[in-house]
């Protein structure tokens, strides 16, 4: 049922779709229940992950204390400790649960400079994916508008807070462009990139009748309105988080829909014309990210 692998992830075991022992459980109903007890393993890794990274986060703000760091170096610490351990979590729990998301970015575009990136919301392990696409860019700032709950999560949700995150509803509220605006502001400051999950909350993977994507919840122009109006030098990065296969609304508490996954994760920069509004923004975005999501994934 498990298979170890030698290079890269000693000692541990990663999920393969064609097992022998997993291909001939024929009784009914046993197939199932060993995949769903393969998806909560990695529960298991990520609670001790977790537990690790708490401990690292008063080493680092002790750290800071003592080389007298400013504010700006402080809110730069807590996004190096989200961003790089988050990396690490993807790491383990890709290689766990045999999930295969090759990042691709289809031109050339200045690393390090800040921008707006924009992606779209499918599983709870976007943000682990969104951590390496901020590595890839070589950016090290990057204050992100997220609902209002994440706040209130354990260990991270202070972190967030600290970073000067925007915590927003869900509900486009008048409230929620100013804390968009605050946090655009001190983006300026700290010369720091900004980024959203246009979509305001995750797609469940079941098409809608009558709506406008198949395989996306239609984008809220709102927030990235107001980010265009206060960075209007900046470019805007488009990231397609490809799930393919993925059926549902899982998450890592149901990780058994995700192992196996092979999907792809494309980064590009859009072409911005005089005059275009954050809707026309998005429509293009979205309309790019419908034709990945529709067409057959690269060969690695």
């Amino acid at each position: 049922m498990l298979v170890g692998i030698k290079l890269g992830f000693p000692r541990f075991f990663v999920y393969r779709k064609r097992v022998p022992c997993y291909d001939r459980a024929d009784i009914p109903g046993v197939r199932d229940m060993l995949k769903k007890l393969l998806g909560f393993i990695p529960l298991l890794f990520f609670a001790c992950g977790f537990i690790l990274m708490a401990l690292d986060l008063p080493l680092r703000w002790l750290i800071d204390r003592l080389r007298g760091a400013t504010p700006e170096d402080r809110r730069r610490t807590e996004m190096d400790w989200q961003f790089s351990w988050s990396r690490f979590h993807a790491w383990y729990l890709f290689k766990w649960m045999g999930i295969r998301m090759p990042i691709h970015v289809e031109e050339q575009f200045q690393l390090g400079q800040p921008c707006i990136i924009i992606a779209n919301h499918r599983t709870v392990l976007d943000p682990l994916i969104m951590a390496q696409v901020i590595g890839m860019l070589r950016l090290r700032s990057v204050l992100w508008g997220i609902k209002r709950e994440m706040g209130d999560a354990l260990v991270i949700g202070g972190s967030f807070i600290r970073s000067g995150y925007a915590l927003l509803s869900r509900e486009n509220r008048e409230d929620d462009r100013n804390r968009l605006l605050e946090m655009s502001q001190l983006a300026k400051k700290m010369r720091a990139s900004v980024a959203l999950f246009a979509e305001g909350t995750r797609f469940n993977g079941i098409e809608q009748e009558g709506a406008k994507y198949r395989h996306l919840r239609e984008p809220k122009r709102g927030g990235l309105q107001v980010l265009m109006n206060a960075h209007p030098g900046y470019p805007i990065i488009f990231v397609c988080i490809d799930w393919r296969g993925l059926r549902g609304g899982k998450t890592i508490y149901d990780g058994a829909g995700l192992l196996g996954i092979r999907g792809q994760v494309t980064i590009w920069q859009h072409q911005s014309t005089m005059g275009e509004d954050a809707q026309s923004v998005l429509n293009a975005g979205w309309a790019r990210m419908e034709e990945l999501i529709s067409s057959p994934l690269r060969e690695n």
